[in-house]
């Protein structure tokens, strides 16, 4: 095969045999390619096919992707998100056994599953992608406000049994005010998806979207500052005193949200 043209050289009865789309072909006109029949926005053919291991298809929970940009960065914030919980496990299990301990531990859990709730819908573009998208989705954030309500108990009771005054400092009025917006972002998200019909039908429910995903980055926003002011309490600094470790925990994280955020998705551009 040369420039694109099949040889006609001697019989060409193997070339109706092998090539039945050769059949009756004019001399001069080139051969067509095969037709390659794959459902549009597939995620295997975003910036080209892509089949088997070593080319770029990649399994993830809402579908196969590419190892792009957008896959390299999801990583990132991973990475950098499990990097904050592990070690504020790390210095909570390194310490003396006591109740107040697992308010960290819930509340640092809770900060990992609130960062990979949006990060496993930012790329989602097929129906299919959507669908495993949102129900890993939901089911993420659901456990994430369990575990945060679990880390409010903690703390609440440990105070309640010292006697000690609640919601005295800004990292405690920020995570209650935290809480209560998971509460409602949890709450209006799944009258979203199961209650349309509240909202005047499927289509205006869809409107909402942008809102939720708004607010959804707010409020996560606002989980990792709380975090922060969390690393900065005396229990926490008397173990481990390196804010630098906690500031690059938390700008890698939102490197890698931020680079993967779809305006477009928000109707904001």
């Amino acid at each position: 095969m040369v420039d694109g043209t099949y040889p006609m050289i001697g019989n060409t009865n193997h070339v109706n045999e092998n090539y039945p789309d050769l059949v009756n072909r004019r001399p001069g006109i080139k051969s067509v390619s095969p037709r390659i029949s794959m459902e549009e926005n597939s995620p295997l053919i975003e910036g080209g096919i892509q089949e088997g291991p070593f080319n770029g298809s990649i399994p993830t929970l809402t579908g196969r992707t590419s190892f792009n940009s957008e896959f390299t960065m999801y990583w990132v914030a991973t990475a950098s998100s499990l990097m904050f919980t592990s070690t504020v496990w790390y210095i909570v299990l390194s310490a003396e056994h006591e109740f107040f301990i697992w308010h960290p531990i819930f509340m640092s859990t809770t900060l990992f599953l609130l960062t990979q709730g949006p990060l496993l819908l930012q790329t989602a573009e097929t129906r299919e992608e959507k669908e495993k998208g949102l129900n890993v989705h939901r089911s993420i954030q659901s456990l994430a406000f369990l575990t945060g309500i679990c880390g409010f108990y903690i703390i609440y009771t440990n105070k309640k049994d010292h006697n000690a005054e609640h919601f005295t400092s800004a990292h405690g009025m920020f995570g209650v005010l935290t809480l209560s917006l998971i509460f409602i972002q949890v709450l209006g998200g799944a009258l979203v998806v199961n209650a349309p019909a509240l909202f005047g039908g499927v289509a205006r429910a869809r409107g909402i979207y942008k809102y939720h995903r708004i607010s959804g980055y707010t409020i996560l926003l606002f989980a990792w500052l709380t975090a922060l002011g969390g690393t900065q309490r005396d229990w926490v600094t008397d173990r481990f005193n390196h804010i630098w470790f906690w500031l690059l925990a938390f700008t890698l994280t939102w490197i890698g949200i931020g680079s993967r955020v779809k305006l477009n998705k928000m109707k904001v551009l």
